[in-house]
């Protein structure tokens, strides 16, 4: 009896993962500079959240300045050392009230940049075609869209995978919100929890988003609204804020979490039977 109950989580892990690699051998080379981007003037500060977005041949982060938030946009195909630095010259995305806390490119419109801020504003940036920006833009301009909802900062910011005008967003407090981008306004589907969310996850065909906190990892409807909890405290740690996503197969939900003493690991469940995971592994300890 033993040797099947073990035997349930290997076949398990088997349905979703496939059979055992067939490529054991494989070495990772890190990049040289020449194939690098540094010498950037990033903006560390300490946030919960993504805070560097690409597309096919762009990427964007935070950029450090003196007055608000700013955010630069980069070409993928010009890798080295940035020059410009120290620079005020540098062409950024601009005018932002707060520091920026999250960007993501439209995968239907690679020229299209959402950014949140702690402000609790969302821009919708129009980018001019090409890699690298040429000239600033400013969030007060003809290329931005704002769009203001949430009372706090902005935690996540998600483009729905099969609608190319529908964003969810997330913030500080505590609700999810879906914009109709054509509209530029709610679509009508909100909810709010009961602690901040720590990030949000579409499933595979975009009906449902799954939400994570700091304890609990939860599905919302996106079309009603409605939402439900799908495991209550999946990691130990208390308090430190777990990470969730949706496989393409929903039944199936990874998080990434602590345990009690600062372990981190992520863990594979079936939200079916979500009494315990079946997968578990220990990524390292450290309290970031």
């Amino acid at each position: 009896m033993s040797s099947l109950a073990s035997a349930r989580p290997s076949r398990a892990r088997s349905s979703i993962f496939g059979t055992q690699s067939l490529y054991k051998y494989i070495n990772l080379n890190a990049a040289t500079q020449n194939e690098s981007f540094f010498n950037l003037n990033i903006d560390t500060s300490a946030v919960d959240s993504m805070l560097i977005a690409a597309s096919k041949d762009r990427f964007a982060l935070p950029w450090a300045t003196l007055s608000a938030g700013a955010i630069y946009v980069g070409d993928l195909s010009k890798p080295g050392k940035f020059a410009q630095a120290s620079t005020s010259d540098t062409p950024l995305l601009s005018g932002l009230k707060e520091k920026v806390s999250c960007l993501e490119f439209n995968p239907f419109d690679a020229n299209v940049l959402a950014s949140g801020s702690e402000d609790g504003s969302i821009v919708l940036w129009t980018l001019p075609e090409g890699g690298a920006l040429k000239s600033s833009l400013s969030v007060d301009g003809e290329a931005a869209t704002l769009l203001n909802a949430h009372m706090k900062g902005v935690r996540n910011v998600l483009w729905h995978p099969c609608a190319s005008n529908v964003l969810a967003s997330s913030s500080s407090d505590m609700s999810v919100r879906l914009w109709d981008i054509n509209a530029q306004k709610e679509s009508g589907s909100f909810v709010e929890v009961d602690d901040k969310v720590t990030s949000i996850s579409w499933n595979y065909e975009g009906s449902n988003l799954v939400l994570s906190t700091r304890t609990s990892v939860l599905r919302l409807d996106g079309r009603t609204g409605s939402s439900e909890i799908l495991l209550d405290s999946p990691h130990a740690g208390k308090g430190k804020g777990i990470k969730a996503c949706v496989m393409r197969d929903e039944n199936y939900v990874s998080t990434v979490g602590f345990g009690r003493m600062a372990t981190r690991g992520f863990k594979v469940w079936d939200v079916r039977s979500s009494g315990k995971p079946i997968c578990t592994e220990a990524i390292d300890n450290g309290a970031g």
